[in-house]
């Protein structure tokens, strides 16, 4: 009887750490402010951005009150999900500029009241409280690839810690040279003009870059090309 007393304890264990992990999982991601709930002001300026990361940190971006518009951070630390009172607490919170998301407390709970999954309600208060909205921003650090031909330039946006790229590419019958910049024009790979037999790859090193730039010159109009991006 103990035994299966024990098995069935063992097995409710296992499925609430499966219920946690899975309902943390529908918070990773990265949500926008977009306003107080019932509110007729639908524009809002200089929205925060959560940035709630699989390894268990977090980041706020704010592009107007950062110190550097490359990462565009005020807030980042740690986060951990509740599912049973269903709250966010933010911990082991490090501010960068004197502009804070709600308040400088040492930790900070985010009540969730709703919501799906791409738009999430909190409020600051267990009871009542003024309820904010945040939707979900795609994720722009997926994978990504281009196919095309002749001249052209193409713009990437990075989120979150990127601290290198894999560059694979492939120029096929006609020579091509791709140029890989940051948004301010600093260039940070460079390939020769040239064709290739086979699939290349190479891994870019970034340090705080927000975006990434890059430009292909064609030695023939129709020269076909392809590239694709892995943010590591």
């Amino acid at each position: 009887m103990k035994t299966g007393v024990n098995f069935i304890l063992i097995a409710l264990l296992i499925s609430g750490i499966a219920y946690a992990q899975n309902a943390s999982h529908k918070i990773i991601g990265r949500w926008q402010y977009k306003g107080v709930e019932n509110s007729k002001k639908q524009a809002v300026e200089c929205p925060d951005m959560l940035v709630f990361n699989p390894d268990g940190n977090y980041q706020i971006l704010n592009d107007c009150y950062s110190v550097t518009t490359q990462i565009p951070t005020i807030e980042q630390g740690n986060w951990i999900y509740d599912p049973k009172d269903k709250k966010i607490t933010l911990k082991n919170r490090k501010f960068t500029t004197n502009v804070t998301f709600h308040d400088s407390s040492a930790e900070l709970t985010l009540y969730i009241k709703g919501g799906t999954g791409k738009l999430l309600k909190i409020c600051f208060n267990y009871g009542e409280c003024i309820v904010e909205k945040y939707e979900r921003i795609p994720d722009a650090n997926k994978e990504d690839s281009y196919l095309g031909e002749g001249n052209s330039v193409k713009e990437l946006q990075l989120t979150g810690k990127v601290t290198a790229i894999r560059l694979s590419y492939h120029f096929y019958n006609e020579s091509d040279q791709l140029i890989v910049e940051d948004k301010n024009g600093l260039q940070l790979y460079k390939t020769e003009m040239t064709n290739t037999n086979s699939i290349q790859t190479v891994t870019i090193p970034l340090k705080g870059v927000s975006k990434l730039v890059f430009k292909i010159t064609s030695g023939h109009p129709k020269s076909k090309w392809w590239f694709k991006v892995e943010p590591q």
